[in-house]
């Protein structure tokens, strides 16, 4: 009886002592596997990483899904980058042109990198596909970093000690200050673009102004860029082949900048078209106080000297005795106004008529349309006077500013007669 039940002792601690192996392994497995599983995870979102921040970019071709990446438009050939466009670099200054007391035309050269073969290449363009309209974030250094810093404002040095200011104006001193530029140059220029830019000398507001930090650089020095995304304009990013044939452009200001490129879009892009798209006529209507405050002057009147039966100037000088420009009103498309910065009359004196959206109802064949765009840019008040504000949806995750929306049209240009779906606030 004694054998039998120390037998029966040792099958037990001899089952025990498997489980207890079994356990193990069954864990030393399950520690392996999870372990696996998380390098294998670290290393895809390590790999995704990579691709997201690399400086070099493959070949892209037309793609009919373009759901794949909203940042990539379908686009008719191959466009290959050295460095890509999508992330933040430097842009040397090749040439500065004086334009104005306080305004320059600044080119700047395109970035060489390493392309996918390891070799030095240039890059091709500014943005990503040069048929669509191109802008840039320009970052620069708060020129009131010191403790005690001299800044000149409106011709007076003003010293700005920081223990006298408040929470606020602290973050500013310390803070990066960036703006947008759009460039003036074509999107399909090769190796280099060029801005227009204005010197803005304020204090507290921007810091003393990313302008004034543009306009006094010297050529060879570099800027910090990068390239924003495309704008939606009336569902598009495109600003060809929607039907536009009449085209208002009112600028004020700088607002000039980005208006000129899309006249250069419109315009010079059209020569190379083999779809025997007949070219719009634009209309431009720029508004300044004098005509010494008229940017890119030569840049504008070169382009109607190459188009004159399809873009017409007329410029509003708000500060200017009308004597003082009466002979300039005997150049054929280019016509002065003066007065207030714009009403109905003004309008209706510069810009195209308000379309009917359709064909004319004597018109038989069908083939010919009445389509009316008209493009708003300057300051927010500038822009509220002719269309209304532009408001902002809520910031998404991590942002500080949320999305551009349009709103309802009000102002001068609804009281003119066009409708919200020919009035784009830019």
């Amino acid at each position: 009886m004694t054998a039998i039940t120390q037998a029966a002792a040792n099958r037990e601690k001899k089952n025990n002592n498997l489980f207890v192996v079994g356990i193990s392994i069954a864990i030393i497995v399950s520690i392996l596997l999870s372990v696996s599983f998380f390098l294998i995870r670290s290393d895809n979102n390590g790999g995704s990483n990579s691709n997201s921040n690399s400086h070099n970019i493959r070949s892209r071709t037309n793609n009919n899904n373009s759901n794949n990446n909203n940042n990539i438009p379908n686009m008719n050939k191959v466009i290959v980058t050295a460095v890509s466009p999508l992330v933040k670099q430097t842009y040397q200054l090749l040439k500065k042109t004086k334009l104005s007391h306080d305004s320059f035309l600044l080119r700047y050269g395109l970035p060489t990198g390493i392309n996918n073969n390891n070799k030095k290449e240039e890059r091709q363009y500014l943005g990503i596909d040069p048929s669509l309209p191109t802008c840039i974030k320009v970052d620069s250094p708060n020129p009131a970093l010191a403790t005690a810093t001299t800044i000149d404002v409106d011709g007076k040095s003003i010293v700005v000690d920081e223990s006298t200011l408040s929470a606020s104006k602290k973050k500013i001193l310390h803070s990066v200050l960036s703006k947008s530029y759009s460039p003036v140059s074509h999107p399909s220029q090769q190796n280099y673009f060029e801005l227009v830019v204005k010197s803005y000398s304020t204090l507290w507001k921007n810091g003393g102004g990313v302008g004034k930090y543009l306009c006094e650089m010297d050529v060879g020095d570099h800027i910090t860029a990068e390239l924003k995304s495309q704008r939606i304009m009336h569902g598009s990013s495109q600003i060809r082949h929607r039907g536009w044939n009449h085209i208002g452009l009112i600028a004020g200001g700088t607002g000039i900048a980005p208006l000129l490129q899309l006249a250069r879009i419109l315009l010079e892009s059209g020569r190379d078209d083999e779809s025997n798209e007949r070219l719009p006529k634009i209309h431009l209507l720029f508004i300044n106080h004098t005509t010494n405050d008229i940017l890119g002057r030569n840049e504008i009147e070169s382009l109607r000297h190459k188009y004159p039966d399809n873009f017409v100037i007329t410029y509003l000088l708000t500060h200017q005795e009308e004597e003082d420009e009466k002979s300039n009103n005997n150049n054929n498309n280019i016509r002065f106004l003066y007065g207030s910065r714009g009403d109905v009359g003004i309008a209706q004196k510069a810009l195209p008529k308000p379309s009917s959206l359709s064909p004319p109802d004597n018109d038989t064949t069908n083939t010919v349309t009445t389509d009316t765009m008209i493009f708003v840019c300057g300051k927010d008040l500038f822009v509220e006077h002719w269309a209304g504000p532009v408001t902002r949806g809520p910031p998404p995750p991590g942002k500080n500013k949320g999305p551009k929306i349009q709103g309802p049209l009000v102002g001068v240009l609804k009281e003119a007669g066009y409708d919200e779906s020919q009035v784009f606030k830019y």
